[in-house]
């Protein structure tokens, strides 16, 4: 069995998405592993990918493990049934806002917690930062889904 080594090219790869997931996972601890938001655990780009494959809109979730307002966010809007209700049919991933900060400011989202909901040809539909009530949440999502709709269902060209 050969090893990886420092010399091995794809040896930094391997370190790297472990940990790159590794927050993405802890995450999931916070967010809890019981009923509830269906997040995929993965980059935004796949994500994203099966979203558009799917034309299905995305929603994406910056947070930081290390926030308060991140914590009281997902206690108090995240885990409630008419949130997770509302998000059965998104695609929904998290994103640590450290880690993926070039979203955060491609999406002009400037702290967390953030919310970005994405349409299949990549268009921002709907954002959100900062403390997000229950009913703003849903507003984006409506707003969202009210501006998908006229969509075409034919997947966008790349």
């Amino acid at each position: 069995m050969q090893r990886k080594s420092e010399t091995d090219p794809g040896a930094g790869c391997v370190a790297a998405k472990v940990t790159r997931l590794l927050p993405v996972g802890l995450v999931v601890i916070a967010l809890g592993c019981s009923a509830g938001i269906r997040w995929r655990l993965d980059t935004f780009e796949r994500v994203h990918a099966e979203s558009r494959a799917a034309q299905k809109l995305t929603m994406v979730y910056l947070r930081n493990w290390y926030s308060v307002a991140c914590t009281e966010f997902e206690e108090n809007v995240l885990k409630t049934p008419v949130v997770i209700e509302a998000t059965a049919d998104l695609i929904c991933v998290p994103l640590e806002y450290d880690l993926d900060r070039s979203l955060a400011e491609k999406w002009r989202i400037p702290q967390s917690p953030g919310i970005v909901i994405v349409s299949p040809a990549g268009d921002v539909l709907a954002r959100r930062w900062g403390k997000i009530s229950q009913e703003e949440l849903l507003q984006s999502i409506e707003q969202s889904r009210r501006i998908h709709g006229g969509v075409s269902a034919e997947p966008a060209s790349p």
